[in-house]
């Protein structure tokens, strides 16, 4: 009897974060409710095979209940919107890299980390075509090759962004996996949504609500949405509730308090980035954040939605060049602002 229901709990656990992965898998699409929302048509949607839940790991923990990671030493080929299929190539230590980077780094050797979502991981591009990647290759070639500074004679970039990650995920993933690299600065790229995403609320109210939720989009939508298309409606529904639920202020507070944490954990030089598009509510917080923490930078990177070459129309993340265009703008902004002092 016990054996019994050992295996019964076992089975329970597997459905649920079962659940949980494939919605997961489904947030990057959340910002095509402007689609489906405008149009009440879903017909003329493309959508594109996202990265495989068997290259997924779900790692729950006391206060993030549904944290996941990539698997590591693993490449996955995507078939996105673009002309070409997508390859990222994930590092032994989780991370979307071309390269590995061993902790112990030399004195002569600038580090930074970047943290952020999808925008950051690289979502549709193939790993070296990334905006970390493009940058990294950028301050070797400009501070190193023509020898601008004369104190480091290498810069590394080590991207810790996942898709679909909110503030405290992204913290979460400094504390297990960028913390050990004791890096010289952190760029930290959040976009008009992400400071108003709770992740776990979100998806906790996705699996207390599944069928409330199913049952809402077979009445008010086209019976013939793909899984991919109720997902990304489903993980909307859940995210506008919260909001409406907390309140914008709250949600704040609720992310002062992480950022808060988060301060407590890594006090070096940190720049946070966000596109021009970004509500001036949400940029009000994050310039409020800068303000108050020593050794922080606030910047508003290239639009790369005024210019349908730099991002995807289906869903607005950025093209290879929209990668491109914010490596170039970021780096001019390092450089200018003297954020690597070579003195």
């Amino acid at each position: 009897m016990f054996n019994k229901l050992k295996w019964i709990d076992k089975n329970r656990v597997f459905i649920v974060f079962t659940l949980i992965l494939i919605v997961q898998l489904y947030a990057v699409y959340y910002l095509v409710k402007n689609i489906y929302y405008k149009n009440k048509n879903v017909k003329g949607l493309v959508v594109m095979n996202t990265i495989s839940k068997e290259d997924i790991t779900y790692k729950p923990l006391k206060n993030l209940l549904y944290y996941y990671e990539l698997n590591s030493n693993i490449e996955e080929v995507i078939s996105p919107w673009a002309k070409y299929k997508a390859k990222y190539t994930i590092n032994s230590d989780t991370l979307n890299e071309r390269y590995e980077y061993k902790e112990n780094k030399d004195n002569k050797v600038y580090r930074i980390i970047t943290l952020g979502d999808s925008y950051t991981f690289g979502l549709y591009v193939n790993t070296e075509n990334n905006w970390t990647e493009i940058l990294e290759d950028m301050l070797n070639n400009s501070i190193v090759e023509k020898n601008i500074c004369e104190k480091y004679n290498k810069v590394e970039i080590i991207n810790l962004g996942v898709y679909g990650y909110d503030i405290q995920y992204s913290v979460e993933r400094f504390n297990q996996r960028g913390k050990k690299y004791n890096p010289d600065l952190i760029i930290w790229l959040l976009k008009h949504d992400d400071t108003r995403q709770i992740a776990d609320l979100i998806n906790k109210a996705v699996v207390d609500k599944s069928d409330y939720y199913q049952e809402l989009i077979k009445n008010k939508y086209e019976t013939n949405l793909t899984d991919v298309q109720k997902g990304a409606l489903i993980w909307d529904i859940a995210h506008e509730e919260i909001q409406n639920t907390l309140g914008v202020q709250k949600i704040f507070t609720i992310q002062n308090e992480i950022l808060k944490n988060f301060n407590k954990t890594y006090k070096g030089k940190i720049v946070v980035v966000t596109f021009p598009n970004t509500p001036n509510e949400d940029k009000n917080f994050l310039k409020e954040y800068v303000k108050n923490r020593p050794n922080s930078n606030y910047f508003e990177t290239i639009d790369i939605f005024s210019d349908k070459k730099l991002y995807f129309l289906n869903d607005y993340h950025p093209t290879k060049e929209g990668h491109e265009a914010i490596a170039d703008d970021i780096y001019s902004y390092i450089i200018s602002n003297n954020i690597i002092s070579c003195n």
